[in-house]
């Protein structure tokens, strides 16, 4: 009915608020708030891994509220951020616990999301989870030189520090699907790594299968086209990683 509404074009915030009065609705209030110039923070004491793989892909500063926020995480103080969506709301949570993870790699993070419907909605099946995943492996990207590819049992559903065009939705190799049968993580040396993505030049320095609720699920897969050595961060990363998703699923 909507589309019929507005089969000439395609509406605006006028034409839906027209068309919602002409139903009945109450007409609601319409406030346009003008653009404003971005503020800017620094990196503060964030490991400069993560501050030099941010630069790498043009991030050269934080915003305010993320570095406010960093900086609140960084010195074990309590932090309530309230912006707008696509604010970047998620680096001010992953920033600090990277950081915490390539400074002791025994470290833990709890996340707990506002509602149990909200969990669900984001995280109940790893092949739905293309959006979560998605930010997940931009946050482990910025603490990494090597390419990240997260994988369901068949096909890569996130990547980040390569083209995404290139790989979504490739099928993984037979390495990959190995790997994930094995159940434990993969470690491949420079000058032996293997491919893990059908078509693409992208050599696996390491793989961690995601477990839920005794299941394989998918793989968080850490690759270099160069074959490149995975280091002890990248391993931890990979793993805790893969940990991570596979506990979110079973919650």
């Amino acid at each position: 009915m909507l589309e019929n509404y507005f089969s000439k074009k395609k509406p605006d915030v006028e034409d839906i608020v027209r068309y919602v009065t002409e139903l009945g609705g109450r007409r609601p209030a319409v406030k346009r708030f003008p653009a404003r110039p971005a503020a800017f923070g620094s990196f503060g004491a964030l490991d400069q891994r993560i501050v030099n793989a941010l630069k790498r892909r043009g991030v050269e500063a934080l915003y305010s509220h993320q570095s406010e926020a960093v900086a609140c995480a960084l010195a074990g103080e309590d932090c309530v951020i309230a912006t707008p969506t696509a604010s970047g709301k998620t680096l001010c949570y992953n920033l600090p616990v990277l950081h915490a993870v390539l400074q002791n790699p025994s470290a833990r993070a709890l996340y707990l999301f506002p509602t149990k419907a909200l969990a669900q909605d984001q995280l109940a099946e790893l092949g739905e989870l293309s959006s979560f995943a998605s930010q997940y492996a931009e946050a482990l990207n910025a603490a990494t030189d090597l390419t990240v590819l997260i994988c369901d049992r068949d096909h890569c559903i996130a990547a980040s520090g390569i083209s995404k065009k290139e790989v979504l939705e490739r099928r993984v190799t037979q390495t990959v699907e190995d790997i994930m049968e094995g159940r434990r993580v993969e470690v491949y040396p420079s000058g032996k790594a293997l491919p893990a993505i059908e078509g693409i030049d992208q050599k696996i320095a390491v793989a961690a299968p995601i477990m839920s609720e005794g299941d394989v699920s998918g793989a968080v897969v850490l690759t270099s086209a160069a074959g490149e050595t995975a280091s002890d961060s990248d391993i931890k990363l990979a793993t805790v990683a893969a940990s991570f998703l596979g506990k979110q699923m079973e919650s």
